[in-house]
């Protein structure tokens, strides 16, 4: 509804003119930059593997369920809102399955407004944690060696990684990766398949 370029968006009631043509202006135009529109697929791709991951907000649902369930009878009793401790475990569930949901919804969006093709799978691992990080579009990624890093990005669309060393270490080679890049710390490709570094 944001690209929509003669909003405003019914479904809001009137008066919020959120996704109005001059309020949506500079995100219609940044999106006509091909490297803007690449750095915001994979900045959303990189959200939805990290800071909005179905991990991290269920795991922040549960923190702060459990530090407002003991004092929600009372307050439900008190305030009629929520109206009951029934509703107050639904809405709870509410949350659960909106964040359970967002990344599929929100990769879809992007897939539809943009002509994605696919969803591939990256996987990543460091051989030793101790010697540097990659660098993942916008993430620092230090993958332990035995669970290695998963996130799900964009078919043809490019991405720019590289090995980040740390003091003392020296960056070699990336496994998995087609040469004449192999030996290069920094790359940028375009996915068309899941892959392993």
């Amino acid at each position: 509804y944001n690209l929509e370029p003669a909003g405003p968006w019914t479904n809001y009631q009137p008066g919020n003119d959120h996704n109005a043509p001059p309020i949506t202006f500079q995100l219609r135009a940044l999106l006509t930059n091909p490297e803007f529109k690449r750095a915001f697929i994979n900045r959303s791709a990189d959200l939805m593997n990290s800071t909005l991951s179905i991990q991290r907000m269920t795991a922040f649902i549960n923190r702060m369920a459990a530090e407002l369930s003991p004092e929600m009878a009372e307050h439900a009793r008190r305030w009629r809102a929520p109206a009951d401790w029934t509703a107050w475990t639904n809405n709870v569930a509410g949350l659960h399955r909106f964040a359970l949901n967002r990344s599929a919804s929100a990769r879809q969006h992007l897939t539809n407004q943009f002509g994605l093709r696919g969803m591939p799978l990256v996987t990543l691992r460091l051989n030793d944690t101790n010697a540097g990080v990659i660098r993942w579009s916008t993430l620092t990624v230090n993958a332990p060696t035995n669970a290695p890093w998963t996130g799900v990005y964009f078919n043809n669309n490019a991405i720019t990684f590289f090995a980040q060393p740390y003091n003392g270490y020296r960056f070699v080679s990336w496994a998995g990766l087609a040469d004449p890049g192999a030996t290069n710390a920094t790359n940028t490709i375009q996915l068309s398949g899941p892959l392993a570094l």
